[in-house]
């Protein structure tokens, strides 16, 4: 079986093995209010931002859009993992079980690991068939929180790169009126409806071509808009995983340009694994193509996810 990430599910899912592995208390007395947001980070590369969406807690797997957890069966001489986290509307974590916050200093991009307090990374050497994956992240302050009052622009301030059509996915907006406040596709209204803590879920409409787009914001007579792009994403049928025997993965994409840098994101799970050995694998898109392999554990369907992050090509 192969399906898309939901894209209220975004980005990466899980860290690599390796890197320090923070500990989240157990039991907690009392639970206590979350810390105030304070997780930003960006690529270092090129420094675009990594999405509040895509920031939880490491060394967790992204369960659904606001559950994650560490679930390690352990080995005679480790303890067994079973911890899941809970994301607050403000993008803060807590520990669902006892309601204890999870520090700012213990979040980071969702499939990376922490390499010191201020960098983390994903670092894939990549095979034969599968490009390498070399990606750092540095943290950076947060922007202060923007409202109305403050009389700055409304703006969209996390949201899915990518999208297909038809698709239910989740914005996160500051400086808007809940009270006179529209989300617009390109020229066309959407049926979105903005709430009080700044969140917006809105389905992907169906007959817009393929390619960039403009999703706007717009309220009281102000307006700001970002770019998402519209795509088509298949994958190549896989045969039943077999202990030892390798595959490729292939997902298309249709919809992006030569300025579009695309990287797609994959998760696969029990009979199979990652020939890299990550819990996530991910690869450039390079002519409408993104690869990885797996290998066989046992046999049975080969269960795999995946989901296209965009950006824009840096200018040389």
């Amino acid at each position: 079986m192969i399906r898309v990430f939901s894209p209220l599910a975004i980005a990466v899912l899980i860290v690599a093995p390796g890197g320090r592995q923070p500990v989240y208390a157990q039991n907690s007395p009392a639970r206590q209010p979350p810390p105030r947001f304070e997780a930003c980070w960006q690529n270092a590369a090129n420094g675009n931002p990594v999405p509040r969406s895509d920031i939880g807690p490491f060394g967790s797997t992204l369960e659904d859009e606001n559950h994650a957890g560490i679930h390690n069966p352990g080995t005679p001489n480790v303890p067994a993992t079973n911890v899941t986290f809970v994301r607050g509307p403000d993008g803060s974590w807590s520990n669902s079980a006892t309601g204890a916050p999870v520090p700012n200093s213990d979040l980071g991009p969702f499939g990376s690991t922490q390499e010191d307090e201020n960098h983390a990374g994903i670092h894939n050497p990549g095979t034969p068939n599968v490009p390498a994956t070399n990606v750092t992240f540095v943290r950076v302050p947060c922007p202060p929180p923007l409202t109305a009052s403050m009389g700055g622009l409304p703006r969209i301030v996390d949201f899915p790169s990518a999208a297909q059509a038809g698709d239910a996915i989740r914005l996160r907006v500051a400086g808007a009126d809940p009270a006179d406040a529209s989300l617009w596709l390109d020229n066309h209204r959407l049926d979105a409806t903005v709430v009080s803590s700044g969140l917006a879920t809105l389905t992907v409409p169906v007959g817009f071509s393929l390619g960039a787009h403009q999703l706007v914001l717009r309220s009281h007579d102000q307006e700001s808009a970002v770019t998402i792009h519209i795509v088509n994403l298949f994958a190549d049928p896989l045969a039943t995983t077999e202990p030892g025997v390798v595959q490729t993965v292939t997902v298309h994409v249709e919809g992006l340009t030569d300025a579009d840098a695309g990287t797609m994101y994959f998760k696969t799970a029990d009979p199979a694994q990652f020939v890299s050995g990550n819990a996530i694998d991910s690869a450039p898109v390079v002519g409408g193509i993104a690869t990885t392999q797996i290998v066989g554990v046992h046999v049975g369907p080969a269960v795999i996810q995946f989901k296209l992050v965009v950006t824009p090509k840096p200018t040389k």
